[in-house]
């Protein structure tokens, strides 16, 4: 929990600094090669890798807020707010049911790699997009 704190605190000052779009890159970016590591590792080793994992995934978060609250009209952003974050703990429900089902059939370690891939796919897309946008001025005023 600490760690994870640590993690929002960091991602908060990242966020007041750095192009919102590249931080959020670089956070995602970051947190992935912990956990593909924690796959290879066991028992008391595993707890820096995940450690890590959490204080850069949860990190993006306030990152992810105000980049969220940059692109959407300001007419909508109450509800576009209401919208993400509907859908983040609606998903989040989701994916703890999924796992449930998962984990007996794959073990842990699947379940790691599933998470790695769709961590993958969240860095391509977020590159993607920050090349897109090269051109946008996204940042704190």
């Amino acid at each position: 929990m600490v760690v994870g704190m640590a993690g929002q605190l960091v991602g908060g000052r990242v966020a007041d600094k750095m192009d919102l779009r590249k931080a959020y890159l670089l956070f995602f970016s970051l947190a992935l090669p912990f956990l593909i590591a924690s796959r290879f590792v066991s028992g008391w080793f595993v707890l820096p890798f995940l450690g890590f994992f959490v204080f850069f995934a949860l990190g993006m978060q306030p990152i992810e807020n105000s980049l969220y609250s940059m692109l959407v009209p300001p007419r909508w952003r109450s509800s576009g707010f209401g919208v993400k974050f509907t859908l983040t703990f609606g998903v989040g429900s989701f994916a703890v049911s999924i796992v449930s089902r998962l984990e007996p059939k794959i073990g842990l370690d699947g379940i790691l790699l599933l998470t790695a891939g769709y961590l993958m796919f969240t860095v391509f897309i977020t590159g993607l997009l920050l090349i897109v946008s090269r051109n946008a001025i996204i940042k704190h005023t």
